[in-house]
């Protein structure tokens, strides 16, 4: 499987991914821009359970394409616990 294809699968099913949250932290920031983004989905999916994802998530922010950075947010949001 593609690390993105992993990601939005997961992400989808909810499983307990505490296992991959270090490999989705770094797709955070990978040079393929639907990698970042389906990573951040599963991380959003997640929830609080991805509190480690967060400083890459952070960093994340700060990327050139504005759609990251809203997918960015909404899953910084979600791992925090806000609405």
């Amino acid at each position: 499987l593609l690390l993105g294809e992993f990601a939005g699968v997961f992400g989808d099913a909810k499983e307990d991914i505490s296992l991959a949250i270090p490999a989705l932290a770094e797709a955070v920031n990978d040079a393929d821009f639907n990698v970042r983004v389906w990573s951040m989905g599963a991380l959003k999916a997640v929830g609080p359970a991805a509190q480690s994802a967060l400083p890459a998530l952070e960093t994340a922010l700060k990327d050139k394409d504005k759609s990251v950075r809203v997918n960015a947010r909404a899953a910084i949001k979600s791992i925090k616990g806000e609405k």
